[in-house]
């Protein structure tokens, strides 16, 4: 390769995940050279030894799916790369990172050192301290959107953003974040009021509320100053007379009532107690399809791209149908027994990228239907497999990332990263993760943990019964 001219070789390092990228930087100065050329505008920085992100299609997406760094020592590597690689960073997050105590003043000034920062995100990361009242100043003057999950150790985080406009805040319960430019953001998406002096925001034009277990309920005067408020989105009904009569009362006649995405017409809608959910902390719409759903409220829906089974369907080309309308539809879960014709014509009307059978379908014979999806990504089934199912899976099925199934009555997920062209195999609850350069290696490895992998509980039992004895 260091013969091929500059060209060729530039194509093939645009091809490399960064991780390997930067690790290719030791093989030869032009290399070196060549490689501290390349400009990365995105990265994700996890402390995962073994790679793996729980959720990682959701946290680790888009530009950031192959810009993942694994490292411990974030500061020294940052510093080693801020003028060359990282110089033009637009996008950054954590992802499952630990930070100790006695690094927080490093690490503050190296992230307000990324003046150029447009995006932001601390995912389920954690700050090691027995203090508990831990202030974490950013000054990010070109910041437009935050996102904070699962921040842990820190008490209050000030953020210094003049062109922030988004702002999403999830599973943070100790965390207070204070906005110091509250006259910027127009979008909120949260879980829990209490976070932010939602108040201070004048400008919010977008509220996403996503009522969690410990969250307060809405204050009955919370409407009062938010005359820019255009829209405000709720996943439980329980808020929405209390919205609507805010709404009354302060004048807001532009402002627009969601619940799961779909649009009220007012208090009184009947659509209120149609049953509807939504999944906590994310944007996707969940509805309990029912014999008495009809396909006209669902056409109601603005956002409507996952839909989550909970009842035996009766009228299944009514179901076929709303599926047909519905271009949008990219996930579908299933979490009761259907009838096999339902999944055979399953493919005629809907490309669906997710699917997940929750519970073992004593109607289902045959799965040969699912290699007709061809444009799944994620399947999840809850069926034995054998070994030439799961070949045919990777085989026919050529955008397949992550297969999970049952291995003689072991949980398995095979992910395959198309980049490199390695799978990762997880065997049990939890399961140990594994890597592998090929798919008959991999079907190899799960054969011969199944077949021989010990029962702890059943000898632990036997030996108890010897000891008594």
């Amino acid at each position: 390769m260091n013969d091929l001219p500059q060209l060729p070789l530039e194509e093939i390092f645009s091809h490399l995940p960064l991780e390997d990228l930067v690790r290719s930087r030791a093989v030869s100065r032009r290399w070196h050279k060549t490689i501290d050329r390349f400009k990365t505008t995105s990265l994700c920085v996890s402390e995962c030894r073994d790679g793996f992100v729980n959720e990682r299609s959701r946290l680790v997406n888009g530009p950031f799916a192959q810009n993942v760094i694994r490292t411990r020592k974030f500061e020294p590597f940052f510093r080693a790369f801020r003028r060359t690689i990282f110089c033009n960073l637009k996008r950054l997050r954590f992802c499952d990172f630990l930070l100790k105590m006695e690094r927080v003043p490093a690490f503050t000034r190296l992230l307000n050192s990324f003046d150029q920062l447009e995006e932001f995100g601390f995912l389920r990361f954690t700050l090691d301290s027995s203090d508990l009242k831990i202030v974490l100043p950013l000054k990010l003057p070109m910041l437009k959107s935050v996102w904070l999950e699962n921040l842990r150790g820190i008490w209050k985080l000030i953020l210094v953003a003049p062109r922030l406009q988004t702002i999403k805040l999830f599973t943070c319960h100790n965390l207070r974040l204070v906005v110091v430019h509250a006259e910027t953001p127009e979008v909120l998406i949260t879980d829990d009021l209490e976070r932010i002096k939602v108040r201070k925001l004048r400008n919010l034009n977008c509220l996403k509320y996503h009522y969690g277990k410990v969250a307060s309920a809405i204050d009955p005067t919370f409407l009062f100053g938010l005359k820019q408020m255009n829209e405000i989105h709720l996943d439980d009904s329980q808020h929405v007379s209390n919205i609507f009569d805010q709404k009354r009362r302060y004048g807001l006649s532009n402002l627009k009532v969601y619940l799961c995405g779909l649009l009220l017409d007012g208090p009184d809608d009947p659509t209120i107690n149609f049953g509807l959910n939504y999944l906590n902390d994310r944007s996707f719409v969940y509805l309990s399809i029912s014999p008495e759903a009809a396909t006209s409220l669902l056409r109601r829906f603005t956002d409507l791209n996952q839909i989550n089974v909970y009842h035996r369907i009766a009228d299944v080309q009514r179901f076929l149908d709303v599926l047909k309308n519905f271009s949008s539809i990219v996930e579908l879960e299933f979490s009761c027994d259907q009838e096999q014709d339902l999944f055979e014509r399953l493919p005629q009307h809907c490309a669906v990228q997710r699917l997940f059978i929750r519970r073992p379908f004593s109607a289902i014979s045959d799965l040969d239907f699912l290699f007709k999806l061809s444009s799944l990504v994620n399947l999840e089934i809850d069926a034995s497999i054998d070994a030439e199912f799961m070949r045919k899976v990777f085989n026919e099925l050529k955008s397949v990332q992550r297969f999970t199934f049952k291995h003689r009555n072991k949980q398995v997920i095979i992910e395959l990263d198309h980049h490199s062209k390695q799978f990762k195999v997880s065997i049990g609850m939890p399961g140990v993760i594994e890597q592998f350069a090929d798919l008959d290696a991999t079907i190899e490895r799960i054969q011969f943990i199944t077949e021989n992998k010990p029962n702890f509980r059943k000898q632990t039992a036997d030996f108890i019964k010897l000891l008594y004895y």
